[in-house]
């Protein structure tokens, strides 16, 4: 069986041309990441990939280089191993904290103030996101960095779905709302609903979270929450069967007193499953 990969001709995005990559970073289902220098990394796709399209990948890295966003690694321009062939493409490269390396390791931020200003700015960068018409779709913890000056940033940028493009391999977790209430829910919802998760299961310091939830574990845990009315029910929103999501960000803004701002007994009884 063979593959189909494009020519490096009709492209509007410079191209970067290697012989070999040496400094490999990581794999991912499609591809390896290597760096480039101290500033730029580039990702190398699988061209064994049945389930991926290479063709209608490369348009659509075309139209993300069009953006540029600090909160984002989207594409800057192409790689070719071969000088003939498209086979990956380039992007800025995120030198990360030496301790706090992505949203896995949130828990070594080393007071709340520090934690909530991250946690704003990754909602501020989804929403900017979702302004552009863009869908992450894969928001898990290792897929955003933190940098050295503790600024998050979005990575695997070219699975993104927007304009007429879906997801290149549909990550599972864009199916979280659906498996936890059984009904079908906008990729907007799923992603407010992914990052507002994860931002709570960090305020809550894992207060044996999981991603085996309940309507009525969310509904517990808004008892442990001080905030306004009009705030918790926003809150309430993204933790329940609502459509039309709104984002968290501005909520966490709104917190007044952030040591306040979630408060659970030390003898509470409870297996909070946020």
């Amino acid at each position: 069986m063979t593959y189909e990969r494009e020519l490096i001709t009709d492209t509007n995005l410079p191209v970067i041309k290697k012989k070999t990559l040496t400094d490999y970073i990581f794999s991912g289902s499609e591809g390896k990441v290597y760096a480039l220098d101290s500033n730029l990394a580039c990702k190398i796709f699988k061209f064994y990939n049945p389930n991926v399209n290479l063709n209608n990948k490369f348009i659509k890295i075309e139209l993300l280089a069009k953006y540029n966003d600090p909160s984002f690694t989207f594409p800057i321009g192409l790689v070719t191993l071969d000088g003939i062939f498209k086979t990956g493409y380039y992007m800025r490269r995120i030198i990360t904290h030496p301790v706090v390396k992505s949203f896995a390791y949130l828990r070594h931020v080393p007071n709340l103030d520090i934690l909530f200003d991250i946690l704003i700015k990754a909602c501020d960068a989804l929403d900017r996101a979702h302004d552009r018409g863009i869908i992450v779709g894969d928001i898990k913890w290792g897929n955003i960095l933190i940098d050295t000056s503790l600024n998050p940033i979005f990575i695997d940028t070219d699975n993104y779905a927007f304009a007429n493009f879906g997801f290149d391999v549909r990550p599972n977790v864009t199916y979280r709302l659906e498996e936890i209430f059984e009904e079908e829910f906008s990729y907007y919802d799923n992603d407010q609903f992914l990052l507002a998760y994860m931002v709570m299961r960090e305020l809550f310091s894992y207060h044996g979270i999981t991603f085996m939830d309940t309507m009525t574990s969310f509904e517990k845990a808004m008892d442990y929450i001080n905030i306004d009315n009009s705030s918790k029910d926003e809150l309430k929103a993204i933790f329940s069967n609502e459509h039309d999501k709104p984002s968290i960000g501005p909520i966490l803004k709104r917190v007044k007193n952030r040591d306040k701002f979630i408060n659970v007994p030390s003898n509470a009884s409870f297996n909070l499953l946020f």
